[in-house]
């Protein structure tokens, strides 16, 4: 539990703070709202599948599933900011992370407390 409350700070950060990441680059707050509002329906979306995928496979590989996607956001984000496209697709992935954070994280505490 605890890994996956550590793992998941990162994703909330961003999710916070998407906007003032980019806001030299990108100037368009109107873009950038929508940007919020496509990753929001990831975050939704992304939990039907979160959750088939942890029925199917468990909490560990899951949550390294999870935390692999995680990585590869925290990695390129930085390269992604100039583009608006690529920037979106950054803020899809992390918010989708956060989907399935949500998902395993109010399964595992069920099992493991009850």
């Amino acid at each position: 539990i605890l890994l996956l409350f550590v793992s998941s700070c990162g994703s909330f950060l961003l999710n916070g703070n998407y906007k003032t990441y980019v806001k030299k680059t990108i100037h368009d707050d109107n873009f950038l709202t929508t940007i919020g509002v496509i990753g929001s329906f990831g975050n939704g979306f992304s939990r039907f599948f979160w959750s088939l995928y942890y029925n199917k496979t468990g909490f560990k590989t899951a949550i390294l599933t999870i935390l692999f996607f995680q990585m590869i956001v925290f990695s390129t984000i930085r390269f992604t900011t100039s583009s608006p496209r690529e920037y979106t697709f950054e803020i899809f992935l992390s918010n989708c992370c956060i989907g399935g954070y949500l998902v395993t994280a109010t399964t595992a505490t069920q099992n493991i407390f009850g």
